[in-house]
């Protein structure tokens, strides 16, 4: 991520996190999956898209350090209507 960024300037980059991609949060190793759906679950928002159509979510996030980029990152959680599992984010700024 961080030469992505360089390579584009200096800009943010986000990315996507597999569900099973390892966090650390208080000195514990866990997933990222059940991090955000055991410690920080998610509330429910309406946001507006493209086009200006409203859609409910199911959001969260939280700075984490993410044990393959050995950083602490800004990770989203993102779930939308009728989905039952979340996506991941992962957001170098």
């Amino acid at each position: 991520m961080d030469e992505a960024a360089k390579e584009s300037g200096g800009s943010q980059v986000i990315s996507q996190l597999r569900k099973n991609q390892n966090i650390e949060y208080r000195g514990k190793i866990r997933s990222v999956e059940s991090y955000f759906n055991s410690i920080n679950k998610g509330i429910d928002q309406i946001i507006r898209v493209r086009g200006g159509k409203e859609i409910k979510v199911t959001v969260s996030s939280a700075r984490l350090k993410v044990s393959s980029h050995s950083k602490k990152r800004f990770v989203i959680a993102l779930k939308y209507d009728g989905e039952n599992d979340y996506r991941y984010l992962v957001a170098k700024t």
